[in-house]
């Protein structure tokens, strides 16, 4: 295999070289190279891939996991979870039900929350998009 360069940059790989630009040059490559592999001093090699940020990806996930808590009470009716949870004491028995089934269900997202987090820090699970971690969550069922 042949590796296309162009500053420093693997941009082509073939079989069968073709002519190309001056400033463009081919190399001999291993089978898993592709685009984007360095070649500098003579040296191929695959891209170097940074670490996640983990503090950053937890508050990612924090204010996407709090934004669809809210976004499930909004649906409800309620301008936020803490507002829907401001009914658990209330006198009106349908609108303390709904905080206290809202309340049972918040919880059980955290548990599952924070049971998979771990899996994800270690690497025992690769890191998902939010919206792909939020679809395994418990589904609320509201009282009728």
């Amino acid at each position: 295999m042949k590796a296309l360069i162009f500053q420093e940059k693997v941009i082509e790989v073939k079989e069968i070289p073709f002519e190309v630009a001056p400033e463009l040059f081919w190399v001999d490559c291993p089978d898993d190279c592709v685009p984007g592999w360095t070649y500098i001093n003579g040296v191929l090699a695959p891209p170097v891939i940074a670490p996640p940020d983990i503090p950053q990806i937890l508050n990612e996930y924090n204010a996407g996991i709090q934004a669809y808590l809210n976004d499930v009470a909004l649906r409800k009716g309620y301008e936020s979870s803490l507002y829907c949870l401001s009914y658990l004491s209330s006198t009106i028995p349908a609108w303390a039900e709904e905080a206290d089934v809202f309340l049972k269900w918040r919880d059980s997202v955290w548990v599952y929350v924070l049971g998979e987090l771990p899996k994800f820090l270690n690497g025992d699970r690769p890191l998902i998009p939010l919206e792909q971690f939020i679809s395994e969550f418990p589904v609320i069922s509201w009282p009728s």
